[in-house]
């Protein structure tokens, strides 16, 4: 077995370059064809340290055979992965501290090194045994995959107003975007915005209980404050999300009684009137007043009844409709088509 040495130039962080020499093992070996050609084959055997992440951009040149091959420019490169794709022109990655592991494979007169998938070097251990990262791709993928269904069921959920829904839906895409390594299938409001949609919503749909209690118990002015704040909590919640506005049923509720306060302290006023006539013994304004208090309470119930939340009687406005109780689940993805066994040198 010959011996010769390969010199290496290393780059350090600091633009200043260490030279040292590595012996390497060559073994040549001369093939005789059927019609008698013989061919000079060298089977090189490359041992190459990596101490820590100084040697991290290690280049390699001037590497002399014995019979006179140069590998004259080996330099970094991030696209070869394998001893598939070595060549005596190619380059040769050394992409992080990881280091190489022992290679072997023939080289042959033209200077091509023909595959050995049995050995190959790994970079970071992302190289599978077969010399190729095909697994490791395909797994990206499928990350990337689920991604853009999980985002793409977060705007559907959106779309219809579940933010609760959308908020599940969006976190598994944000999950399965980092684990792709690819953010660009994201779009529009995040987890977090979303998780406070929801909440937003959910004190919303207290104020719409607080108002509906309040309307039938005839206290049209805390009605009135309850859908002000379900209005507000309502809007909140579809900018925060990105959504549609949802706040029209609050706002009519709202509307109604408003009126209906207004109505209401109308019939206070006459019939405050109608005990001072009582009072004087002026029974018959007094009971003309009554009747016209009697009239304006009539129609503070009646606005009182349309601005019940959840009424018989309640407005309605169709913008308003969200969906709810929807859930998200990630369909099940296998990802353990990527081999994560350790391919260093051993």
């Amino acid at each position: 077995m010959a011996t010769t040495e390969i010199v290496t130039i290393i780059e350090t962080p600091d633009g200043e370059t260490e030279t040292s020499v590595i012996p390497t093992e060559v073994i040549t070996i001369v093939e005789t064809s059927a019609d008698g050609t013989e061919t000079t084959v060298i089977e090189e055997i490359f041992q190459v340290p990596v101490d820590d992440a100084s040697d991290a951009g290690q280049v390699f040149t001037d590497a002399h055979t014995n019979d006179g091959w140069t590998a004259d420019d080996f330099s970094t490169h991030d696209d070869v992965t394998s001893v598939d794709n070595f060549s005596h022109a190619a380059d040769f990655t050394h992409a992080d501290d990881s280091g190489f592991a022992p290679m072997a494979g023939t080289l042959d007169e033209t200077n091509a090194f023909a595959a050995n998938t049995g050995d190959v070097f790994a970079a970071s251990g992302s190289v599978d045994a077969g010399g190729n990262n095909d697994a490791a791709n395909a797994d990206l993928a499928a990350h990337a995959s689920a991604a853009t269904d999980a985002q793409e069921a977060a705007d559907a959920f959106v779309a219809s107003g579940d933010y609760a829904a959308a908020e599940q839906a969006r976190e598994t895409a944000e999950s399965e975007a980092y684990a792709a390594g690819d953010s660009s299938m994201l779009h529009g409001s995040d987890a977090i915005d979303l998780d406070n949609s929801a909440y937003q919503q959910q004190t919303a749909e207290y104020y719409e209980q607080q108002e509906a209690a309040h309307a039938a118990s005839g206290d049209y002015e805390a009605a009135r404050e309850d859908a002000s704040n379900a209005a507000y909590a309502t809007s909140n919640a579809d900018w925060s999300a990105g959504g549609a506005d949802h706040s029209g049923q609050a706002d009519a509720e709202h509307a109604s009684m408003d009126n209906a306060v207004w109505e209401q302290g109308t019939a206070d006023s006459y019939a405050s009137s109608a005990d001072q006539y009582a009072a004087q013994g002026d029974f018959d304004n007094a009971a003309a007043y009554e009747d016209i208090a009697a009239a304006h309470q009539d129609s503070a119930d009646n606005y009182g009844d349309a601005g019940e939340h959840g009424g018989d009687a309640a407005v309605y406005d169709s913008s308003s409709d969200v969906a709810s109780g929807s859930s998200y689940e990630a369909p099940a993805v296998d990802y353990s088509s990527h081999d994560t066994t350790d391919y260093s040198s051993e």
